[in-house]
C-alpha cells in the first residue's frame, strides 16, 4: 500500500465519512479496518 492510500483511509476514518475508490485493494483494505467504502 502506498503512503497516500493510507491517507486516504485515515482521513476517511477521522472524518467518519465513506471511501470512494475504484482501486480493490484500497478497498479491501479500508474494509477490514471497518471504514465505510463507496463504489463509483
Amino acid at each position: 500500500m502506498y503512503a497516500y492510500d493510507a491517507y486516504f483511509i485515515d482521513c476517511a476514518a477521522r472524518q467518519k465519512s465513506p471511501l470512494l475508490t475504484l482501486d480493490r485493494k484500497l478497498r479491501r483494505a479500508a474494509r477490514e479496518l471497518n471504514v465505510e467504502v463507496l463504489e463509483v
